[in-house]
């Protein structure tokens, strides 16, 4: 891998994934050998004809339109699939319906 990063420019020649300067680098090569290797389509994803990746549920075999895999892999899905790359999101918070709930004193 990190031969061919030299051989198109993206690393030093002599450097290392490894090197605290290429971290970025390493994560972004990890998630796209996940999304080549471990993700297959219309098994674990399926791409609309818009050209956007759905995850689909490994239990239910449902689709869940706008939920995306995080730390990088769906942009890596999507990169695979040669459709437009879409930016991360991030969870901010997280609640349990439950403890939702629990902030009204009164449910009608």
């Amino acid at each position: 891998v990190e031969e061919l990063l030299v051989k198109n420019g993206l690393m030093e020649e002599g450097d290392t994934l490894y090197s605290p300067t290429n971290i970025s680098m390493l994560h972004h090569v990890n998630a796209a050998l996940r999304a080549h290797v471990l993700f297959e389509r219309n098994v674990d994803y399926i791409v609309t004809d818009e050209g956007e990746v759905v995850i689909v549920d490994e239990h239910t075999g449902r689709t869940m339109p706008g939920r995306r895999w995080s730390e990088g892999l769906h942009q890596a899905v999507e990169a695979k699939e040669g459709v437009k790359i879409q930016n991360e999101n991030q969870t901010l918070a997280s609640i349990t319906f439950q403890n939702y709930f629990r902030l009204y004193e009164k449910l009608s």
